[in-house]
């Protein structure tokens, strides 16, 4: 109080208090209380989500309960004990106070509500190898915007930087209008990871080749040709193909791992063309020729039984037995292919004569050859038409009849032949037969 012995002082008490008071006039007194009730203030911050609902209460048992908003105190918002209010996008404090004798005269509470920013930091967002990607934060408090420390940022303190992450990251963002009522929130930037892988087979064209997977854990796969990607040839772990040509091709598996990431298998089919080796039948101690078509870079063995084994029409040496020869293809890519021929050696003395032939001028089987193996003396070989007549007569067996006599051409038909020669053991052997002509 200011003054005890005033019939009015003033009272100023921090809390509830009991005054007394006593007075005396002459030999009579008087004595008399009162309680000065004071109120109890509490005051507390709420941070409110902008636009959202929030419900203010009172303590329990309070009368008399009365609402404003500090900015216009003179004007009562609800006497109801809980006031459900909007939360507004700027600092406000609203004021309940209620009356309450048995609770130290009652409660004054202040509540001021601070909107904490509906912060976003953007979407999701998808780049591959060596991308950026601009991050776009909105929504954010007066305070701006602050991104944790990345080096992979361009800034921190911007709401829209660019990132340019190696790896899958996450970023995350802050920001208030009141300190005591920071937003955050974060954003992912997946980095699609491209990996490729190159392998090499030799094919050998006209032949089906399965290309597999070396591994196969992915989500997905899809096989094609890289001249015509968007061509799908499959989406299995496996792939049967046929080159076709001498053309180098090209097939790839693209692969999608479960974490996004993709993984490209290419392969790469050379080709190795087909062999295709021939040879003729030799005489007994004669030599022959081979021939070998498709490729290049040849070898061919036994070595030792050739005059050049990189040919590709090497020269026998002189035989006396069947022999096999394994010609090789290398191609400069690497690839091999092989191929084998038995060349016949015959042994025994024998004469073949053509069944037939046609002197046309074509230049196939216009002259009547004989065919020898082991013959070492032609003693006759004579031909004659159907009425006995000598057509033609030689005793050198590289001479052939041309299916003239006297200088014209003969008639189509059938011919009788005789050959009389002596073999390699010196014995004669004599050969007939018909032989036909035709044109």
């Amino acid at each position: 109080m200011d003054n005890a012995f005033l019939l009015q002082p003033t009272a100023s008490p921090d809390v509830t208090t009991n005054y007394f008071a006593s007075a005396q006039k002459g030999p009579c007194q008087s004595n008399d209380f009162m309680t000065v009730y004071v109120r109890t203030e509490e005051y507390d911050t709420l941070c409110v989500a902008i636009g959202q609902s929030y419900t203010l209460e009172m303590p329990a048992g309070q009368t008399n309960v009365s609402w404003v908003n500090m900015a216009i105190p003179g004007t009562v918002l609800s006497n109801n004990p809980s006031y459900t209010i909007t939360a507004p996008s700027s600092i406000t404090t609203f004021r309940g106070r209620g009356d309450n004798a048995t609770n130290d005269g009652g409660v004054v509470r202040y509540i001021t509500l601070v909107p904490t920013p509906a912060l976003d930091a953007g979407p999701e967002q998808t780049i591959g190898n060596g991308g950026s990607a601009t991050l776009n934060a909105t929504g954010g408090g007066t305070a701006g915007y602050t991104w944790a420390a990345n080096p992979t940022l361009s800034a921190t303190n911007i709401a829209n930087p660019i990132a340019t992450p190696s790896v899958t990251s996450w970023y995350y963002v802050s920001s208030y209008s009141d300190a005591a009522c920071p937003a955050t929130d974060s954003v992912r930037v997946v980095v699609i990871t491209t990996i490729e892988e190159t392998d090499s087979l030799c094919a050998i064209p006209g032949q089906a080749l399965t290309l597999s997977l070396p591994v196969d854990t992915f989500g997905s796969r899809r096989w094609y040709d890289v001249a015509t990607p968007t061509a799908s040839l499959g989406t299995g772990s496996s792939l049967s193909v046929t080159l076709q040509g001498n053309n180098y091709v090209t097939y790839a598996a693209e692969c999608l791992t479960n974490a996004g990431d993709t993984v490209i298998f290419y392969t790469v089919l050379m080709p190795n063309p087909n062999l295709t080796a021939t040879g003729s039948t030799v005489v007994e101690g004669q030599t022959g020729t081979l021939t070998v078509t498709g490729g290049s870079n040849y070898a061919w063995t036994p070595a030792d039984q050739l005059n050049d084994p990189n040919s590709a029409n090497p020269t026998t040496v002189p035989l006396f037995n069947d022999t096999e020869f394994t010609v090789t293809n290398t191609t400069d890519d690497g690839c091999q292919n092989t191929t084998s021929i038995t060349v016949p050696v015959i042994s025994e003395s024998i004469i073949l004569v053509p069944s037939g032939f046609s002197p046309n001028n074509d230049g196939i089987n216009d002259v009547l050859f004989l065919v020898p193996f082991n013959i070492i003396e032609l003693r006759e070989f004579k031909i004659f038409n159907r009425w006995g007549q000598k057509m033609f007569e030689t005793t050198t067996l590289s001479e052939g009849w041309d299916g003239q006599f006297q200088d014209s051409d003969q008639e189509i038909g059938t011919y009788v032949y005789l050959v009389r020669a002596v073999n390699k053991e010196g014995e004669e052997v004599e050969y007939k037969g018909n032989i036909t002509l035709v044109r």
